[in-house]
């Protein structure tokens, strides 16, 4: 809103509020209202009974559409109409709790922007919804309006402090110190709530060692709105008065006590109704489009999601902090005012693999709902952009309101998707040709004992690796679902250890490879799994023996961690054995190991293709890790190895007592 709108809205509400008859107060609002909107005519309907109506100028003029006036009061929105060439029509009914109370109509010359009165329009009809609804009075000639008596100056001091918009509790604390001041009172209360029966205390000036408890207040406020009139009762503690306000869609009232109370007093309180009702009932409507509006903001600024609003012609009127975090630009980069998106151009510049296309969707016009799906590089991320054009009446061309979201993580799910079929199916197939083709061969000829043999191996060999294939999809199934449980005991790792060489030894080719162990005699027990636990090391060991096609040492050593690698991630605090396996394999470059733990992962060149694998083994070798509360990584070298390290908690004391 302009500030000269501003400025006209505060006149406004101090004339609503003023001590004249209804009809006086609306002819002084038009003339207000006639400095920020140049109109031809105005005027205002009261729907009291007899209904009656107020012009300016000061009387009916013949151009008034009545058209528009029944269908402005039959549909009871807002309604603007422009003409061919003649006055456009502005019409906002009055409303109060869903019932009408009135209309306030314009005429304005052709050439007025009117859409730049519209949300004046909007901020005035609540305070005449106020006026309107209190007790009114007949219209009369403003040449026959007397004039009123001077108010007390306590009340017009009151009044004045009142007269500015406010919300509930500026509101109350004003009142507060008006009746601390002016009353000889022992006991103030404010109540306000929905009903009578929901009554809450929005100020009380009783001191700790008050002689009135609250209850008797609230029982007095109670009785008075019930009543809807004032309530006077003297008790042993002096005089107790229940003032009530009229306002609609809430109970309030005023309960004052005290000794020292006296007629003159009571004489006071009586007139500030007058006052604080219209007050009281603005603050109502404030403080419900406040809240309202910090809803709104609140979920307009935490929603992950980006949101920015522009204008038909680009500029941005406003976005949410999620709108630069997803474009990964500076906040200071998006500014209102500025047009969007070269405000942010200079920064995506080199993150867009298409900038003709970027600048092609936001130069068509938004007429409907437009989409795109936006790749940016460096890194890698991919957004979906929607334009959504909102019409308004009072636009002639519609803002824009932009949603931006993240889609990465959708589209990597569904490449995993495609790539999990992908690799099960060239997988499953390998084994399964192999076993199929040997078999029918068997079927077919009869061979030597010894071919015989080697066949019947070849197809064992085949079926173990699609049994292993098969167990880890039901492995990654049961991680998924959650379904895999944790059966720990305080045991021996240097044991384990032992027990799953003897079976690795049938592995190894004992001219090529060299399986060296380094586990300390008094290394402490561990709180694991055992059977996970042997799946991790085996998965580990395998890994080393298939990625060393040509051989050298494999080092497995168990040690207590006493300090962090610096490769390491995050550890947890608890004690823990720090397992390594060292390999004089093929090794890895620096940028796949960030992702040699996803599923179906697999480093790509000539001698990994060759290996082979379903890229399932470390993926489930890191969640049986985390599982048990540990954390593994690995650090590489290109033709000189690979060591991949993994933490496992050390059986503490505690641990042992709770088995």
């Amino acid at each position: 809103m302009h500030a000269p709108h501003l400025q006209t809205l505060h006149t406004a509400a101090r004339t609503l509020v003023g001590p004249q008859p209804l009809a006086e107060r609306l002819r002084e609002l038009l003339l207000v209202l006639q400095r920020s909107i140049p109109f031809i005519g105005a005027r205002v309907i009261v729907l009291e009974q007899p209904a009656w109506s107020l012009s300016l100028p000061p009387h009916d003029l013949p151009l008034w559409p009545q058209v528009w006036t029944s269908e402005l009061l039959r549909v009871c929105e807002p309604l603007i109409r422009t003409p061919s060439g003649g006055a456009q029509y502005l019409g906002w009914p009055i409303c109060w709790d869903g019932q009408l109370l009135g209309a306030l109509e314009l005429l304005v010359p052709p050439a007025h922007r009117s859409r730049d009165d519209l949300p004046l329009l909007d901020a005035l009809t609540p305070l005449l919804s106020s006026a309107l609804v209190l007790p009114m009075v007949a219209a009369v000639p403003v040449t026959a309006l007397a004039a009123p008596p001077p108010p007390p100056p306590a009340l017009a001091e009151l009044r004045t402090a009142l007269e500015a918009p406010l919300l509930v509790e500026p509101l109350v604390q004003i009142v507060r110190a008006w009746t601390e001041r002016h009353l000889p009172a022992e006991r103030v209360v404010l109540h306000v709530g929905q009903d009578q029966d929901n009554l809450r205390v929005h100020f009380s000036s009783a001191p700790a060692n008050a002689l009135l408890p609250a209850t008797p207040s609230l029982a007095a406020a109670q009785q008075a709105i019930a009543q809807a009139a004032p309530l006077l009762e003297r008790t042993s503690a002096g005089l107790e008065y229940a003032l009530p306000f009229a306002v609609v869609g809430a109970a309030a009232a005023l309960v004052v006590a005290g000794p020292r109370l006296g007629p003159e007093h009571v004489a006071l309180l009586a007139q500030t109704a007058a006052v604080i009702t219209p007050a009281l009932q603005r603050a109502l409507v404030y403080q419900r489009l406040h809240d309202q509006s910090q809803q709104l903001q609140h979920i307009f600024a935490d929603l992950p999601t980006g949101l920015a609003l522009t204008d038909h012609d680009g500029y941005l009127l406003r976005a949410n902090p999620a709108w630069a975090r997803l474009w990964n630009v500076p906040s200071t980069a998006v500014q209102p005012a500025q047009l969007v998106p070269w405000d942010m151009y200079e920064a995506l510049l080199n993150r867009l693999p298409d900038p003709l296309a970027f600048d092609q969707f936001f130069r068509q016009p938004a007429t409907t709902l437009d989409e795109v799906t936006l790749t940016l590089q460096m890194p890698y991320q991919l957004l979906r952009l929607l334009r959504i054009p909102i019409a308004d009446a009072g636009r002639p061309q519609p803002h824009v309101l932009l949603v931006l979201s993240d889609v990465t993580r959708e589209s990597e799910a569904e490449r995993a998707k495609s790539e999990f079929v992908s690799v099960v199916s060239h997988e499953l197939r390998t084994p399964l040709t192999s076993i199929l083709g040997y078999a029918d061969l068997l079927k077919a000829r009869d061979f030597p004992p010894a071919e015989r043999w080697e066949l019947m191996d070849i197809i064992w060999k085949q079926a173990s690796h699609l049994s292993n294939l098969v167990e880890d999809l039901l492995n990654v199934s049961r991680l998924d679902a959650g379904r895999i449980t944790l059966n720990r005991w305080v045991l021996s790792l240097r044991q384990l250890i032992t027990e799953l060489i003897t079976q690795m030894n049938k592995q190894l080719d004992q001219e090529r490879h060299h399986l060296l162990l380094d586990i300390p005699a008094t290394l402490p027990p561990v709180y694991a799994d055992r059977d996970r636990l042997r799946q991790v090391l085996g998965n580990l060991l395998s890994n080393a023996i298939k990625y060393s096609p040509g051989g050298g040492e494999i080092v497995l050593r168990a040690q207590i961690l006493h300090t962090p690698p610096i490769e390491a991630p995050s550890l947890p605090a608890e004690p823990a054995l720090l397992i390594t396996v060292r390999d004089e394999g093929m090794g890895m470059e620096a940028g796949e190991l960030h992702r040699i733990f996803e599923r179906f992962y697999r480093i790509d060149n000539g001698n990994t293709r060759k290996i082979g694998g379903s890229g399932l083994g470390l993926s489930i070798t890191k969640a049986l890790v985390e599982l048990h509360g540990g954390r593994i990584w690995a650090t590489s070298q290109p033709g000189i190895g690979s060591t991949f390290a993994f933490t496992i908690p050390i059986a503490t004391d505690v641990v042992r007592t709770k088995n």
